[in-house]
């Protein structure tokens, strides 16, 4: 018996019902089931009874047993988890680390001019100057904790002329699939977050701000610097060789296939960034999860599954400009088709997690206006669930055949 909270009614084979209830009569359904795909499921009907021993379990038999989920968690907090941060307590502390891997450089380009403009120092972030060539106006951040972060608005001063780290960000699927067999997973958020990084001397000039107290230098890497991709690479560097370690900027992402390896796992990401002089904000860091929202994710041993908080902002999104559309034309959007939509984006459609062991099916298919492709991985179950989506719309210039645009999209 699997239980979906995602799915309006319960379901059971034929099979099922025959073994179980044979000697009851099913009742006419109008009831039109599809699969996550699309595809029409043919019913044979409807059955009132609570002694339902089918496959799957809707939400519509959740009502009916009334479980208590105030008393259900999905949190798992092990003992182990907890003196291991006692152990490296020099890492999980709110103060701001310092990279013990030296300064680094902000690159200007030659023909670069200097840019001023005019409009309490803590941890040593930033220092008082008297007079500097390069002064950026400051933009001050409400963090999520009521909390203010002070910025440089540096895309009117240094940006401009910066020789820029080129380095990459890593794309999102890549980073999934490094998540594969994983069934907890924890994530970890590194206090102050690019201000553990110190610039050498020449650097600190270029990030000067300017504010109603005078001129502030700052000494650690800033936000709003375009260079600041150089902390995606030195995170990589240090967390390098540890499987299921996936690292985005500031969140990283750690998943174990057990209690001990996620123990193990832990215990060698906290080695590495304690060496290195990283500090961590134990507020903040997520242990011992059976899923977890990650890069506007849900992510569980399973699947990938899309966010809530952004489903729901698209749902409201197409709400605003239904109702901005003349008299009869907003009526029209929200028929079938806008309907459809909405459907799409509350689905409880989902990606599986990338695994070099199972087979792969490639579907594409083309039509007049867009390619479409999709990665499927067949289960072995039987099933097919797929990986990732593609697409693209077809410009006008590219007026090929439908067999030349199913060819095309294989590219």
């Amino acid at each position: 018996m699997e239980v979906d909270t995602g799915a309006a009614f319960s379901k059971i084979s034929e099979r099922t019902y025959h073994n179980y209830f044979p000697t009851t009569s099913l009742q006419p359904s109008d009831i039109a089931l599809r699969t996550y795909s699309g595809e029409t499921i043919t019913t044979l009907g409807s059955l009132n009874s609570f002694k339902v021993m089918g496959p799957l379990l809707g939400w519509n038999w959740l009502e009916v047993i009334c479980l208590n989920w105030n008393h259900i968690h999905n949190n798992v907090q092990p003992q182990a988890i907890d003196s291991l941060i006692g152990r490296f307590s020099s890492v999980f502390t709110d103060e701001l680390g310092l990279f013990e891997g030296g300064s680094i450089t902000i690159q200007t380009l030659p023909s670069a001019k200097h840019k001023f403009f005019k409009p309490c120092p803590q941890h040593g972030i930033i220092t008082p100057v008297n007079f500097s060539s390069w002064a950026a106006p400051i933009v001050p951040v409400l963090k999520p904790d009521d909390s203010v972060r002070i910025c440089g608005d540096y895309k009117v001063t240094v940006n401009t002329v910066l020789q820029v780290d080129t380095y990459p960000l890593p794309r999102i699927e890549d980073l999934f699939s490094m998540l594969t067999g994983g069934t907890l997973f924890f994530k970890l958020d590194l206090a102050h977050a690019y201000q553990q990084i110190a610039l050498d001397e020449e650097s600190r000039k270029l990030t000067t701000i300017n504010t109603h107290k005078g001129l502030f230098q700052c000494n650690r890497l800033p936000f709003g610097i375009t260079s600041a991709s150089i902390f995606q690479l030195i995170l990589e560097t240090i967390l390098a060789n540890i499987p299921g370690v996936c690292v985005y900027l500031n969140d990283t992402l750690v998943s174990g296939i057990d209690e001990h390896d996620h123990k193990q796992t832990l215990f060698q990401v906290q080695s590495k960034l304690d060496s290195a002089g990283f500090t961590l904000k134990n507020a903040k860091c997520q242990f011992g999860l059976k899923s977890i929202c990650y890069l506007v994710h849900v992510i569980d041993r399973h699947c990938l599954h899309p966010s809530p908080d952004r489903v729901k902002a698209m749902q409201e999104a197409l709400e605003r400009y239904s109702r901005k559309m003349p008299h009869g034309h907003g009526q029209k959007l929200k028929g079938k088709h806008f309907q459809r939509v909405k459907a799409l984006l509350q689905s409880s459609s989902i990606l599986v997690h990338y695994d070099s062991t199972k087979p792969l099916i490639l579907s594409v298919d083309a039509s007049a206006y867009g390619l479409g492709a999709v990665l499927i991985h067949q289960m072995t179950d039987g099933c097919d669930k797929p990986v990732s989506f593609a697409s693209r719309s077809i410009s006008q210039a590219e007026n090929y055949s439908q067999i030349e645009k199913r060819h095309w999209r294989l590219y």
